[in-house]
């Protein structure tokens, strides 16, 4: 949110931001990656521009725990990420 990037830069709390919590290969029934494809870009272009001027984002983050990092496609696909 807005006013938590707000909140960090002004209390000098590091923020890393993190995009995703799955990619293709779902976690739960109904989660993003039914969406994954449509969104990917419009989404990691969207948290890009939100937060690149914040001093408290030093760091990004295209997923944590994601089922793909170990499949045969992950490499390729972080890259392109």
């Amino acid at each position: 949110a807005p006013e938590l990037m707000q909140l960090c830069d002004e209390m000098g709390f590091l923020v890393m931001v993190e995009s995703f919590d799955e990619w293709k290969r779902p976690k739960v029934k109904n989660g993003y990656s039914q969406y994954f494809d449509q969104w990917v870009e419009k989404d990691l272009t969207n948290m890009v521009h939100r937060d690149r001027n914040h001093p408290s984002a030093i760091m990004w983050s295209i997923g944590n725990e994601v089922p793909d990092q170990s499949s045969p496609d992950g490499p390729a696909l972080a890259k392109r990420l």
